[in-house]
């Protein structure tokens, strides 16, 4: 059964999405996008301007910290921005303690970098000045720097500003399904997408021969 949190009537919503859609602020015209296209791939995603994902008078951290430790990919939409956001590196480091601790090890993490080089990320120390202006304590501003540290260690996709936007989104929703396979996202069972993709046809002439073969 999917981990699943009761909303403000009793009703029971799941925090087990395929993607989880990681980003600051700044960035949220070309994640809402990135979301409509998934949306449309039959992926289930928590994006945080969805009211599937955050109901309207709802609490919401026990919501956000749910999802990203239950997600199957955390897309991480990296920026200066993110970077000095407290939602987004929470989540980050969420992220991490969900695989570490063994909850949720198979997680994928992929990186998309905006605007900003892999690269970029050593510069960033545990005496970041904006983490200081946010409040965080040593503690946090130490755990968040071993969460980067270990972002610029992963593969992912890097956005330029030559590069066309648009483009770059139909990329990364290319990869994302890929990684999804061959575990067919949970929402898309049962999806009239699925009937076009060749993973699910071969299935079907699979179990048709058996079928056949059966009733003979």
């Amino acid at each position: 059964m999917s981990p699943a949190q009761r909303d403000g009537e009793g009703r029971s919503v799941s925090l087990a999405k395929d993607v989880f859609l990681c980003h600051s602020g700044k960035q949220k015209i070309p994640v809402r996008e990135l979301h409509k296209e998934l949306t449309n791939k039959g992926v289930s995603c928590f994006f945080d301007d969805d009211p599937q994902s955050l109901p309207l008078a709802e609490k919401f951290p026990a919501r956000i910290f749910g999802a990203a430790k239950k997600c199957r990919i955390a897309v991480l939409v990296i920026s200066k921005n993110f970077i000095h956001s407290k939602w987004p590196m929470q989540e980050l480091s969420a992220f991490f303690k969900a695989k570490s601790s063994g909850k949720n090890p198979h997680m994928k993490i992929l990186p998309l970098f905006f605007m900003i080089s892999p690269k970029s990320l050593s510069e960033i120390t545990e005496d970041n000045q904006a983490w200081k202006d946010l409040g965080m304590s040593a503690k946090i501003r130490v755990e968040w720097h071993g969460a980067l540290k270990k972002v610029r260690s992963i593969k992912g996709l890097v956005f330029k500003e030559v590069e066309d936007l648009v483009g770059f989104r139909d990329k990364v929703v290319k990869a994302i399904c890929s990684l999804l396979l061959p575990h067919i996202p949970n929402s898309m069972q049962g999806h009239a997408r699925q009937d076009q993709h060749p993973f699910n046809t071969t299935f079907r002439l699979f179990f048709l021969q058996g079928l056949l073969w059966t009733l003979l």
